[in-house]
């Protein structure tokens, strides 16, 4: 028992002790700061109010798109490829006299493609198929019905179309935005009178976005057809943008 107690051993337990001693420290500090987190939290969180604010902004639709499919099929690929081509031309001759710029067209997909059919369980070669689809963006809206005419004329595949936007669409949510942020601080201002408060800096502001298009009236989707030769009536509808933002303020 003697031999157990000496300087050896006493030095040995007490740093044990010690070493014990600083560790339940430490931990007790950590609980102390996450203790005193959550209550600053909850004493900034009962030292705020947030403000809703919405403003929504109308605009009628200044581009339309098409995409204009050409597809031409034949025995030979090079007859097929060539109608294809001269009617592709054609195309480009018309968007040019209604004063389409060359920026505005752009050659989506271009593909030749054999054709076969089935007798019996043998595949039999038909012919090719050319086809090749143009996006087209037009910046006067008015002229679509006429320009979709003009493509009926030329015996097109297909027009899938008209998409209607807001080329300056930033412009259009910016708007919103600065609308719903006004409403916002009107509501702060007299809410604050009516509590006898005082707001201090906005601390938080949060936006929530939401676009919303009317759909145009617009002839049938799909082949143009050839007898639609008068002008085709298309009404773009209007693009709606609405801007939902909430301001938080601190309380003096």
């Amino acid at each position: 028992m003697k031999e157990f107690f000496n300087d050896k051993n006493i030095k040995s337990l007490s740093i044990i002790i010690l070493g014990g001693l600083v560790f339940f420290l430490f931990t007790q500090s950590f609980v102390a700061i996450a203790d005193i987190k959550i209550r600053a939290k909850v004493a900034n969180a009962s030292s705020v109010l947030t403000f809703r604010g919405s403003a929504e902004i109308e605009a009628k639709p200044d581009i339309v798109s098409f995409n204009i499919t050409i597809r031409e099929s034949e025995k030979d690929v090079a007859v097929a490829q060539q109608k294809m081509t001269e009617k592709s031309n054609k195309l480009l001759a018309l968007l040019k006299e209604k004063s389409v710029e060359k920026k505005d067209i752009q050659t989506a997909g271009y593909s030749t493609n054999p054709r076969y059919n089935y007798e019996g369980e043998k595949q039999v070669l038909q012919g090719y198929e050319a086809s090749q689809t143009i996006v087209v963006k037009l910046r006067d809206v008015a002229k679509s019905g006429e320009v979709l005419s003009g493509i009926s004329a030329l015996e097109i595949a297909e027009v899938n179309g008209p998409i209607f936007a807001v080329d300056d669409e930033d412009k259009l949510r910016l708007e919103a935005q600065a609308q719903a942020i006004i409403k916002a601080k009107a509501e702060a201002k007299i809410t604050a009178k009516n509590l006898g408060i005082k707001l201090g800096r906005i601390v938080r502001f949060n936006e929530e976005l939401n676009h919303n298009f009317v759909k145009p009236m617009m002839m049938a989707r799909g082949v143009v057809s050839s007898e639609a030769m008068d002008p085709v009536q298309i009404e773009p509808g209007s693009k709606k943008v609405s801007s939902v933002v909430f301001v938080t303020y601190e309380i003096e």
